[in-house]
């Protein structure tokens, strides 16, 4: 999305770095062994962005578990992630987010919109049947989408393997495209 913008804008290809963040690394310390943990039906979202969006999935779907994740810190978010199902989030994504990935590693199935990076597999990088354009289906189709991972979630889940990987492996790629930019800047 970012590289997308700035050749929008006349940026030289050619001067273009590829240069991204990782998460927190306390969402990686227990990554094996939160995986043990129940899971319940709850999910989660962050009230702060696609909050209208979101209040009619909820209107629409009342008897589940919604969840939003305000006022907690590092810890009790990453504790509650390790033990929901999903996280949803429908809010422009000014670039690669934090919360659908520190989501996926905690084992929460990711559902987004398509506002903004999230509609570039390499910002967001989940199945597309997970990601929704909320001008083009409804709010039935995604409901739909939500309540067939809370019922199938174990075998659901695995759709996020390839994601969670790359997660894990972004603090070493970090450290390889900073070199790699300096090399650049070098030349």
């Amino acid at each position: 999305y970012a590289i997308e913008y700035v050749k929008s804008i006349g940026g030289p290809e050619n001067r273009i770095t590829y240069l991204s963040d990782y998460v927190n690394d306390v969402y990686l310390e227990h990554y094996e062994s939160q995986k043990k943990l129940k899971k319940e039906n709850v999910i989660l979202y962050n009230p702060k962005k696609g909050a209208a969006f979101t209040k009619k999935l909820i209107a629409a779907a009342p008897e589940l578990n919604w969840m939003p994740l305000i006022n907690m810190s590092t810890k009790e978010v990453q504790q509650r992630m390790q033990t929901s199902k999903v996280y949803i989030d429908f809010g422009n994504h000014p670039g690669k987010d934090r919360f659908p990935r520190e989501a996926a590693i905690s084992g929460c199935i990711v559902i987004t919109g398509k506002r903004g990076a999230a509609k570039y597999y390499e910002d967001v990088r989940i199945p597309e049947k997970y990601k929704f354009d909320e001008d083009a289906v409804t709010v039935s189709e995604i409901v739909q989408r939500i309540k067939a991972c809370l019922t199938d979630y174990e075998v659901l889940s695995q759709d996020f393997e390839e994601y969670r990987a790359y997660i894990l492996h972004e603090k070493t790629k970090f450290a390889q495209d900073v070199k790699k930019a300096f090399e650049r800047i070098g030349t």
